[in-house]
């Protein structure tokens, strides 16, 4: 992470601890593997060519003991999961 930003080729991961947006460089489809906080909040997204999505970190409802308690996700990885030769850009804001 330079500047708050970092370039991801294929298998690279990076960490954000605050809002993040992701944008594909390539001109093909990529898929991105955000894992937030402890790795029990996950997703995979595919980000079109030349577009940008924005995440936000923000409190979720985790079930412990019985108990309904709202945490704070402090954190995220963020992972270029596309084959080939794709080029994803992480800003963190």
């Amino acid at each position: 992470m330079k500047n708050k930003e970092a370039m991801l080729q294929p298998g690279d991961m990076t960490y954000c601890k605050e809002n993040f947006s992701v944008e594909n460089q390539s001109n093909e489809m990529a898929e991105v593997g955000v894992i937030l906080g402890n790795g029990a909040n996950y997703s995979f997204d595919q980000i079109a060519p030349g577009s940008k999505k924005a995440y936000t970190l923000k409190p979720v409802e985790e079930n412990i003991t019985g108990w309904t308690d709202k945490t704070f996700i402090g954190e995220a990885r963020i992972v270029n999961s596309t084959g080939g030769v794709n080029s994803l850009k992480v800003t963190c804001k």
